[in-house]
């Protein structure tokens, strides 16, 4: 099908960019939509899967106010859009404000998960995790750890650091990265970044920077290990979880355990 809308651009597909006069006049669904091309319309496919956690209305409100009456452009076979001045991949734009899922775009769409853009807003609050971990059960376990560590307005938010017990929240993986430089600038180690806020002075190990360790997918999947291994030495979730909170003061992970056990049971009753 899209093949066949950019055949119909003419002799503009024989390069690698075409921008022609085609508009985006309507939409099918969250990956279809409805092209003119000098009068003729038809729809066209973008690959990825519909995300559908929220009300149908709220994607067509949000398509007639971004996409709907916007130029249309293709590169190689992907379908450009102009927003602002800008060419666009559709394709990514769909996935980075959560209407399409895709996994070619890892970063695309990991961000959009874990700051609950567009579908994701709507889904269960370990809807990242699931979406990184295979384990269904560890996964609502990493999520209630990252309840407790990166809570904010109510559900983990990637973009948080804490340093000497103060919780710092940023609205960019980006913003999180500076801070932290100028924190270890500062002489600053004992940082907790990201997700479920993974300590960089005891766990630097597992990331080849700051910047890798706010990646939303792998601060997930080092909690994962992290707890994995807590599991092993100790023979107890329950223990696992209160020496990831504090292994040198076991002590101080009673209320720690019990904050857990409050968000587990959130998650699972969702």
């Amino acid at each position: 099908m899209i093949k066949s809308f950019f055949a119909g651009l003419g002799l503009c597909f024989a390069f690698s960019t075409c921008y022609g006069s085609a508009l985006l006049v309507g939409i099918a669904n969250q990956n279809t939509f409805i092209i003119n091309n000098e009068g003729s319309e038809q729809k066209v496919a973008i690959i990825g899967q519909p995300i559908s956690y929220c009300k149908q209305s709220d994607f067509v409100q949000w398509a007639k106010t971004n996409l709907i009456g916007k130029s249309i452009g293709v590169q190689g076979n992907q379908l450009l859009i102009l927003i602002n001045s800008q060419w666009f991949s559709l394709q990514e734009l769909l996935v980075r404000n959560g209407y399409i899922y895709e996994p070619s775009l890892v970063d695309a769409q990991e961000v959009a998960a874990a700051e609950r853009r567009g579908e994701w807003a709507c889904a269960a609050k370990d809807a990242i995790f699931n979406l990184i971990l295979n384990d269904r059960d560890q996964a609502k376990i990493v999520a209630a750890i990252a309840m407790n560590e990166s809570k904010y307005k109510g559900y983990p938010w990637p973009w948080t650091i804490n340093v000497n017990g103060k919780s710092m929240y940023f609205k960019s993986r980006e913003d999180a990265y500076q801070e932290i430089l100028k924190q270890m600038k500062g002489g600053a180690s004992s940082i907790d970044i990201g997700l479920t806020q993974i300590n960089w002075k005891y766990h630097s190990h597992y990331f080849s920077s700051p910047w890798d360790a706010l990646q939303p997918s792998k601060n997930i999947l080092v909690s994962q290990m992290i707890l994995k291994n807590l599991q092993q030495k100790f023979g107890s979730w329950g223990q696992a979880i209160r020496c990831y909170h504090d292994c040198v003061n076991p002590s101080r992970g009673g209320k720690y355990l019990n904050d857990f056990s409050k968000q587990y049971a959130e998650i699972t009753n969702f």
